[in-house]
């Protein structure tokens, strides 16, 4: 379970969505900016000016959140999540009055998961499959 404590020290990391593939900028990069899989991790510098040169849609920009799923998969703004705490439904992250919100089509509250983080599970994101929403 995260604390107070865990929640201050989450790392910076940003997403964005390159022609073929997502980019992840952060201010140490697992992989010193070598692309693994289907990602690319670079440091901060690089993901910013490759968003500033047009390599990355700025339309795309996220954050991560500090918390993962349930199945370990970062949150970050713009993921759809599916829950089943009390009922089943599905909204998504957004940046909102400061802090990150849970948007559901009758909720809008913050999104701090430390009790119910175990129960939510990333399905997708509203770039790639808006239809989540729908």
């Amino acid at each position: 379970m995260h604390n107070k404590k865990d929640r201050t020290k989450r790392g910076i990391k940003f997403r964005a969505r390159g022609e073929t593939s997502w980019w992840y900028g952060c201010a140490n990069p697992e992989n010193d900016g070598v692309p693994y899989d289907v990602t690319h991790e670079v440091n901060l510098a690089t993901f910013f000016a490759n968003l500033h040169n047009g390599i990355l849609n700025p339309t795309t920009l996220t954050e991560y959140t500090g918390f993962k799923d349930k199945n370990g998969v970062e949150i970050y703004e713009g993921d759809v999540l599916q829950h089943n705490h009390y009922e089943e439904g599905k909204g998504v992250i957004e940046f909102r009055q400061g802090g990150f919100r849970y948007i559901e089509e009758r909720y809008d509250y913050d999104f701090v998961p430390d009790t119910y983080y175990h129960e939510f599970t990333v399905i997708g994101n509203i770039y790639e499959s808006p239809e989540l929403l729908a």
